[in-house]
């Protein structure tokens, strides 16, 4: 059965606990929980203990991001990233990087607050050459060895991130291909590639295809592949080979890290009276596997002539529409795991098939709920540029496999 990572942020306690407890469903088993792992960001871990906690009383891996990606950056001192013990291995220069004691640090923190599995450090690399592609494989490698050397028995993670114009490319997928074996040699349980950026409401075919094309080349190796940071694309991803994915619970649903070094960068402290930063509140649709403003998800699910196409219909999680509403994160996760058990269920030759069929009947659903949302004002629009885009790429895969067993 593919898998469903699911990776909470700081107000998300009590909805982590509610469905990792039994009868939090939708599940396969009656004793299975419906996510396969919790991914904890090394910032949220220093302050969230409890999700380590739900995780481990559900019997769910609990694995930490240590997000090493920030030592490339000048990190502002105010930055939650600034405080983890190793962050004074930054430096913007890769080369001045010294991995003897980085590796082992970002380990025993993992280890120390409740990680059950290890995801290995790594780097994002914007281009080939540059440095940072070399050291991730330097990186990959120490850090096998410091987890040997402390003899743990854990499963680990290896985790591929790289710009994707970067790693589409002849050399691109070449390296796609060194990393993954050197994965392997290191005795890895899984790769997670993260491709950014990807799953913007704008991304174009050119943007799927290559972050497609990255995903695969890791895919065709053989090696238990996970799609990270991609739930716009997770179910794409998974029907083109991934073995699940990985995102954020109504929010986080496309990746993008220079974005996220960005905001480590230039983070700014709240005033001494200033509101606790909160995320913003978004529904999330089945139909179009991903996020929609709360306004203007009100305005879709209240609208007699499409609230029947895209009202929650996963078995025991939302009864009415204003239950989606009110407890949105809890319906994201339940309705992410719904639809990736119900892709696991078809045949692997059936799944891009089956996808289509869903993605096709989506557009159509998005071109009327752009319409009733003009309609009432809301600048909000469902991105159709992107489901098309979607489309026309399984659309091509389809044919290509199609080709295949023909020929």
């Amino acid at each position: 059965m593919a898998r469903l990572f699911i990776r909470p942020d700081r107000q998300d306690t009590h909805v982590v606990q509610d469905v990792l407890a039994p009868g939090g469903g939708p599940r396969r088993f009656a004793d299975e929980p419906p996510v396969s792992a919790l991914v904890i960001d090394a910032t949220t871990a220093e302050s969230r203990p409890e999700f380590a906690g739900a995780a481990a009383t559900a019997g769910v891996p609990a694995l930490i991001d240590p997000l090493t990606f920030g030592l490339q950056i000048a990190a502002s001192p105010s930055s939650q990233f600034a405080a983890l013990p190793y962050a004074a291995h930054a430096s913007t220069d890769a080369s001045s990087i010294r991995l003897d004691h980085l590796v082992s640090e970002v380990i025993e923190h993992q280890l120390n607050r409740g990680a059950t599995g290890i995801v290995l450090p790594y780097f994002h690399i914007r281009e080939l050459d540059d440095g940072w592609d070399v050291l991730s494989l330097r990186a990959l490698d120490a850090a096998a060895r410091a987890r040997d050397a402390m003899g743990l028995h854990l499963g680990s993670m290896a985790v591929l991130s790289g710009n994707r114009r970067a790693l589409s490319s002849e050399a691109g997928l070449r390296f796609v291909d060194r990393i993954v074996s050197l994965a392997v040699d290191c005795g890895v349980d899984v790769v997670a590639v993260c491709v950014s950026p990807a799953g913007q409401p704008r991304d174009s075919y050119d943007g799927v295809a290559r972050s497609a094309a990255v995903l695969e080349r890791a895919c065709a190796t053989g090696v238990p592949t996970i799609a990270w940071r991609q739930g716009a694309y997770g179910l794409a991803f998974t029907a083109l080979g991934a073995d699940g994915y990985e995102c954020g619970i109504g929010q986080g649903e496309a990746s993008d890290i220079a974005a996220l070094q960005g905001r480590i960068r230039t983070h700014q402290p709240l005033e001494a009276d200033g509101d606790f930063r909160r995320p913003r509140r978004a529904v999330y649709f089945t139909s179009w596997q991903r996020s929609v403003p709360l306004r203007a998800a009100q305005v879709i699910l209240t609208n007699p002539s499409v609230q029947g196409e895209v009202l929650c219909d996963v078995p025991g999680c939302c009864p009415t529409a204003s239950d989606t509403v009110s407890r949105q994160r809890h319906h994201a996760v339940r309705a992410r795991a719904h639809q990736l058990a119900e892709l696991s269920k078809q045949p692997e030759r059936w799944r891009l098939q089956h996808l289509l069929q869903e993605l096709k009947a989506a557009r159509g659903a998005a071109q009327r709920a752009n319409e009733v949302l003009e309609r009432a004002g809301e600048s909000y629009r469902v991105p159709l540029d992107n489901l098309t885009a979607q489309i026309d790429y399984l659309a091509y895969k389809q044919d290509l496999n199609r080709g295949r067993l023909s020929a």
